[in-house]
């Protein structure tokens, strides 16, 4: 329906407004602008309870994803073969260690979950194959390849193996002319077909007297005759400037000799090292180095047999 346009009143037609009839407009103009706030607000207030309510209902949802997400990870990691071992890197630190033992030792290892090999299970695996190891460090590169870098017990002697009834200075033999054995720091006795960079400045071991053909991986001999051994030579060098030139082990007898160059010094693990040194010293002072020509025997106790 068309409005009929609007004007303004004749002059002669308005009154004249009260108080109390402005007062009453604006009340009213006033309520009417209250109203229109509030129920501004009341929307305000809705579209926000209903926004706070999706980003309830999208957070739940994100969780449970990522709840469910975790667990088929767990599941896959867990239960797949592409996670089983397939290959083992081997990094060695000294040339002596035989990769193809290494590998052997390691065959139980080959099949098994990435997951659940240690590093102390390998170390336990190669030590009972290669009793010199000393230590190992495990990587494990996802999914299926271990990485291992070995570390050997230090070397602290060659070793010679002379035969059981062979006379000091003879040739020595066993070890073989490809194969080059060492003494580790805990007395093991190892062969490597190769030298060891450094190995001329090691002091060299002849071993005689021994019960069986040792054993590569097996303690050589007593940890107190090798403690006694080291002592008389230091004592020999420091207190008498006589240093050793060839070290001869008998393993049956307990006791070693030293070659001074024409002649040799025999001592023992029988009797103590003090008293030996004692006799020595006696002997020096009283018939001195001329008289001897082979052998100066400082094992029998209150005396010193020389020839």
């Amino acid at each position: 329906m068309r409005q009929r346009p609007r004007f303004r009143l004749p002059k002669k037609y308005n009154r004249p407004i009260s108080a109390k009839t402005r007062a009453l407009v604006l009340r009213r103009h006033q309520r009417r602008s209250v109203g229109r706030r509030e129920r501004t607000e009341r929307r305000i207030r809705r579209i926000q309870r209903w926004i706070l309510d999706c980003v309830a209902a999208l957070r739940w949802w994100l969780v449970s994803l990522l709840v469910g997400l975790i667990v088929v990870a767990v599941l896959f990691l867990m239960f797949s073969s592409l996670f089983h071992v397939r290959a083992i890197r081997i990094q060695r630190s000294e040339r002596r260690l035989d990769i193809e033992r290494v590998e052997h030792a390691l065959m139980p290892v080959m099949g098994r979950h990435i997951l659940s090999v240690s590093s102390q299970e390998i170390l336990d695996l190669l030590q009972k194959e290669i009793p010199d190891i000393a230590d190992i460090a495990l990587s494990k590169r996802y999914p299926s390849t271990l990485a291992i870098r070995t570390t050997l017990e230090p070397l602290i002697a060659r070793v010679a193996i002379a035969p059981p009834d062979g006379r000091e200075g003879s040739p020595p033999q066993g070890s073989g002319s490809t194969l080059h054995a060492y003494l580790t720091d805990s007395r093991r006795y190892v062969v490597s077909p190769v030298a060891e960079s450094g190995d001329e400045q090691l002091p060299l071991l002849i071993v005689t007297d021994w019960p069986a053909i040792p054993t590569p991986g097996t303690e050589l001999f007593p940890e107190t005759l090798l403690t006694t051994m080291n002592k008389a030579e230091q004592t020999l060098l420091s207190e008498f400037g006589q240093k050793v030139v060839t070290r001869t082990i008998f393993l049956r007898a307990r006791e070693f000799h030293f070659a001074m160059g024409k002649w040799s010094v025999w001592m023992d693990i029988a009797s103590p090292l003090e008293g030996q040194i004692a006799r020595y010293r006696v002997f020096l002072k009283e018939v001195g180095l001329p008289g001897v020509k082979e052998y100066i025997d400082l094992r029998v106790a209150g005396r010193v047999v020389y020839k």
